[in-house]
């Protein structure tokens, strides 16, 4: 079944031009294999499952998380127009200049998969991204541009594509989705690969701090706290003494005051937060967050002495241990000695230790 597929898709390979840029052949990554053909008014699409394919149980597809381009099967019959890559940069030019987008891309493609070692195959690389870009197809030339990094280093103007890159990567975060031509809900996810690419293609880049900082943002909003926490610890560690590692320390103090939120129960996640906002007024004394950041944590010191003065009512009140009761009110004391709670610890300690001496 496979081989007889192939074989109808090179013959409408072979007559059909015009297929466009993105179209997939029998690729088990996809999900489904669609081969749309056309003569006259006939329309045919034959969709397989990829399950048949490869035997396995066929699935939704994985949200956008690859940034180097997977597609195998259209390219396989991928053939220049031209027998020489000057020639067929030539005429990849005359289709731009012509108006046939969508054609120069394809033959620019086919140049650098033919030729991939030749001086045209990164200049075809580079328009065929650009090119991209310019038909409203953002996350293949991001792919595209990956490309042209990960294969022709040192051979395009690396600080230009880094800010295609890193503009597409904003404008994907901002953007709504669409759906049949009709706007949805932004899902500014979509842009979390492209923000890691560009850090891993340039850490020392001057907008890499601000991708980085960027992940973090984007798994907030979206209440990931703990994946949170772990980007902007990146952020702060990677690109010390910039903005970006401030405010990515107030994220972090942020995300773990939601997770004791999550947890009111939960001292040492109190415990955490309290100690992210004192280690960050401590480390950026007058920033713009300090007034915020001044009372939230004094807002967790007091929920924190309240949690020191049940634990001592527990074993005051309920357990009846007497010992372990006043060890854990002078804890209280030591820990947050202006609390409104050190009154209420004085006097039960006062009256603990009068009744162990009687």
């Amino acid at each position: 079944m496979l081989e007889t597929l192939q074989r109808y898709t090179e013959e409408a390979w072979a007559n059909q031009p015009w297929i466009g840029e993105n179209c997939n052949f029998l690729d088990p990554q996809v999900g489904v294999c669609i081969f749309i053909g056309m003569r006259g008014s006939c329309i045919l699409v034959w969709t397989i499952s990829a399950a048949i394919l490869s035997g396995g149980t066929a699935g939704g597809r994985e949200p956008f998380e690859q940034t180097a381009p997977q597609r195998k099967g259209i390219e396989v019959f991928a053939k220049p127009k031209k027998a020489t890559p000057s020639q067929q940069f030539i005429f990849a030019k005359e289709l731009e200049a012509a108006g046939k987008t969508v054609a120069a891309i394809k033959q620019y493609r086919y140049l650098a998969l033919k030729w991939p070692e030749v001086g045209e195959a990164p200049q075809a690389q580079l328009k065929r991204a650009q090119l991209l870009e310019k038909i409203g197809k953002p996350e293949d030339a991001f792919d595209a541009y990956q490309e042209l990094i990960n294969k022709y280093a040192g051979l395009f103007p690396y600080e230009e594509v880094l800010h295609r890159q890193f503009a597409i990567a904003e404008d994907i975060e901002t953007s709504r989705g669409k759906f049949l031509g009709i706007a949805t809900f932004r899902t500014p996810e979509r842009s979390l690969p492209l923000y890691r690419a560009i850090v891993g293609n340039a850490p020392s880049w001057e907008k890499s701090g601000l991708a980085q900082f960027r992940v973090g943002e984007i798994l907030k909003k979206r209440k990931k706290y703990e994946e949170a926490i772990t980007a902007y610890e990146v952020a702060e560690a990677k690109f010390p003494g910039t903005p970006h590692a401030r405010k990515a320390a107030y994220g972090k103090a942020l995300c773990l005051l939601e997770i004791s939120k999550e947890n009111p129960h939960d001292a040492a996640a109190l415990n955490n937060a309290f100690s992210a906002f004192n280690r960050y007024l401590q480390k950026f004394p007058g920033s713009d967050e300090s007034k915020a950041a001044f009372a939230t944590r004094d807002d967790l010191r007091e929920k924190l002495a309240e949690s020191y003065f049940n634990k001592a009512q527990f074993y005051d009140k309920i357990a009846g241990k007497p010992k372990a009761a006043l060890f854990a009110y002078q804890e209280l004391l030591t820990h947050f000695p202006t609390s409104k709670w050190t009154q209420k610890a004085n006097s039960r300690i006062a009256f603990l230790s009068k009744s162990g001496n009687e």
